[in-house]
């Protein structure tokens, strides 16, 4: 069974690796590639020091489903960065410390299908990481797409994450010139005021903080909204260049009506106004998209070492998302034929299906394993060959 956890613990990289289970924390060093991508992409806050840790999916909905997590930990008591729909099974003691277990009720299936597919247009690209986030759970989104007559031309936009309008109340050690907002000394504070009913997840996007303090390599940004705190570090260009993060996304959680956003700002430096962003997202929205994606699903799935099975039943072609990293090493069969794959929404392995009742085969080999099995046999029957040889020539030598 393909069951799926996420732990609310920044103390445990590589959650699956340790634990025995599947899980979605990550360290760079293990880390698949296009994992790395889709983090950034859609500007995972549970990203650590520049991709370096992954401590999970910063408690989004939308990721977790995605992903197709089933059970969340946290510490005993405290739900206020739960994610959105998962409700509390049990509590539970691990190395002196408590938990609660929390179920999702509902989650995505691990084969789930798609009527249309996005190419990643100039407006995508410049959407935030949480409206991407939406878009990939209503349509596909890939690279290169040859069914023209499939392209979905909807806006990301619209998408049910709208951008939320909000005033300035307060600032400390900040200066606002214009358009450009200027953070004069250590420890900055800036208020925002935003109104909005009942909102089950809040975001504050920053982009462009520039560093103008030269002794720091980086700035520590912290957003809070009422009992809740997120923190991200903000690198200068020099130690940014690996990923080149530029957009950074705060998961605030629940909000109703009138209420405070404070950003503090550790280091010096500036931004645009136009780079503060704040979004929201209803959880009546958030389940009606999880919903449509769970109408046609891979079913009676088995896996036998690299190999996984299941059923499928569609009324017309559609686009099959396995919630599985991407990788040159699968290969993919319809009903015993061979077919085309790719990777789905940045991260996962995609394949067409076409209409009707079909059976789906997944096989993984390491790439490059068979080369590398050749070369090596080469290589010992070579270096026999030398030591015989060597052996020869000292036996006729004496």
């Amino acid at each position: 069974k393909h069951t799926v956890f996420d732990v609310q613990d920044k103390e445990i990289q590589n959650t699956g690796l340790a634990t025995g289970i599947y899980g979605v924390s990550t360290y760079l060093s293990l880390s698949n590639p296009y994992r790395l991508s889709w983090d950034s992409v859609v500007e995972n806050g549970a990203v650590e020091d520049s991709m370096f840790k992954v401590n999970g999916l910063d408690q989004r909905s939308g990721l977790e489903a995605l992903s197709c997590v089933r059970y969340y930990i946290a510490p005993a008591g405290d739900d206020s960065k739960v994610p959105c729909g998962f409700e509390r099974r049990k509590t539970f003691t691990k190395n002196g410390a408590a938990y609660d277990l929390y179920e999702n009720p509902t989650p995505l299936a691990f084969g789930t299908t798609y009527d249309a597919v996005q190419k990643k247009t100039e407006e995508w690209e410049k959407a935030s990481g949480c409206e991407k986030e939406s878009r990939m759970l209503t349509t596909m989104v890939r690279d290169d797409i040859e069914d023209k007559t499939s392209v979905e031309t909807g806006k990301t936009k619209d998408s049910g994450t709208p951008e939320l309008p909000y005033e300035i109340t307060g600032k400390r050690r900040i200066e606002i010139q214009g358009e450009d907002i200027i953070v004069k000394k250590k420890h900055a504070r800036l208020k925002l005021k935003v109104e909005a009913d009942s909102l089950a997840e809040t975001y504050v996007r920053l982009g462009d903080y520039e560093i103008t303090n030269e002794r720091f390599r980086y700035c520590d940004i912290t957003a809070s909204l009422g009992t809740v705190q997120k923190s991200l570090r903000v690198l200068t260009p020099e130690w940014n260049w690996y990923f080149g993060r530029k957009e950074y996304l705060f998961h605030l959680g629940k909000m109703s009506g009138e209420m405070e956003i404070t950003l503090e700002f550790q280091v010096e430096g500036r931004f645009s106004k136009k780079d503060l962003q704040v979004f929201g997202k209803k959880e009546e929205t958030i389940k009606t998209q999880i919903n449509r994606r769970n109408e046609y699903t891979l079913q009676n799935i088995k896996r036998t070492g690299n190999v996984v099975r299941g059923e499928i039943n569609v009324p017309e072609k559609r686009y099959l998302q396995l919630s599985v990293p991407y990788s040159s090493g699968w290969r993919a069969y319809v009903d015993g034929k061979e077919t085309e794959t790719y990777a789905a929404n940045v991260m996962f392995l995609g394949m067409d299906i076409p209409a009707g009742n079909h059976t789906v085969e997944i096989r993984y080999r390491t790439p490059g394993l068979v080369a590398g099995v050749i070369l090596s046999l080469i290589g010992c029957l070579a270096a026999g060959f030398i030591l015989w040889y060597e052996r020869k020539e000292r036996k006729h030598g004496l």
